[in-house]
């Protein structure tokens, strides 16, 4: 099953699931209180969403969606991140997909798109025929400038 977390709800749990979120936006680099904070702000003004994804009553995984405007005009709901409390297999990734997919359509998107390094939802992605390609960041300067 897959909840989506209200604001406040994120805003109370934050010190517990910060660090299922921060460090994977933030690549394990520049974490700091500010950035932290901003991205605590995002979830509650409803910039960005949490979800939890839960298996006999347990939390088994975390991530974070927003919505970005794609070059051609049409919405897509981006998934910022993905983080299993527990190795999370591929029929659970399934799922929790099949479920944003549907919030992602109910918000009028016309797709998904997200970035990960997991194994279990890459198998995901190739089982489902998805278009792949190459996430990089390239830091520009060195914070001071």
């Amino acid at each position: 099953m897959v909840i989506l977390m209200r604001p406040d709800a994120v805003a109370e749990q934050w010190e517990v699931i910060k660090d299922a979120i921060v460090p994977i936006l933030l690549n394990d680099k520049d974490v700091d209180r500010v950035k932290e904070n901003r991205i605590l702000e995002n979830i509650i003004k409803g910039i960005m969403q949490c979800w939890l994804m839960v298996s006999n009553d347990a939390i088994i995984a975390l991530a974070t969606t927003m919505f970005v405007i794609n070059p051609d005009t049409t919405r897509s709901l981006l998934i910022t991140s993905l983080y299993g409390y527990r190795m999370v297999d591929s029929n659970e990734w399934t799922e929790g997909l099949l479920h944003l997919s549907k919030y992602a359509k109910s918000n009028g998107c016309e797709s998904i798109t997200g970035y990960t390094k997991s194994k279990s939802v890459i198998s995901v992605v190739d089982a489902a025929n998805a278009r792949k390609e190459i996430f990089f960041t390239i830091k520009i300067g060195d914070g001071n400038d």
